[in-house]
């Protein structure tokens, strides 16, 4: 019998978040990763980082499975990890083209602060709402995408950032 539980290379969500295999059923359970029928929830389902976020999602889609039981939402399939792959995709460019327009301290108006910590949070705010704007004709129909996108997307901006 095939191990049932398949750990990821990297986290994103917690340290040992993995996948627990349902072989005979053809079910894989993890808890907040991808919930089906929905984009990425609030700062992508809570997780400690962005970084290794879709590189879970792509190890996921390659394990042996036909439903999904994501811990929340629908059962889902494997439709599921390509609209979460293509969202990604869309996600990632939208933030790399607001990163490139919004300069660092749009927003803040030097003479009137009494700290520099009002440039980290007014900047992510910027991009997020750009971020949001830009996917909403595409995703905004879908449940929770208001709530989720902007902390999704000041979570994923720090990333790309600070590491790509």
């Amino acid at each position: 019998m095939p191990n049932p539980i398949s750990g990821f290379e990297r986290a994103a969500h917690t340290d040992d978040h993995g996948v627990w295999l349902l072989t005979n059923e053809k079910v894989a359970h993890l808890p907040d990763l991808v919930n089906p029928d929905q984009p990425p929830f609030w700062n992508f389902a809570g997780s400690e980082n962005f970084t290794y976020y879709e590189s879970n999602v792509k190890q996921l889609g390659e394990l042996k499975w036909d439903y999904l039981h994501g811990g929340h939402g629908n059962i889902g399939s494997s439709a599921d990890i390509k609209f979460y792959q293509e969202f990604l995709g869309d996600f990632k460019a939208a933030i790399g083209k607001a990163l490139g327009e919004i300069a660092f301290g749009s927003g803040v108006d030097a003479k009137t602060i009494n700290a520099h910590t009002v440039y980290l949070p007014t900047w992510l705010d910027l991009i997020a709402k750009n971020v949001t704007d830009a996917l909403r004709p595409k995703y905004g129909k879908y449940y929770g995408f208001e709530h989720a996108t902007p902390s999704n997307a000041r979570m994923a901006a720090m990333s790309m950032f600070s590491y790509q």
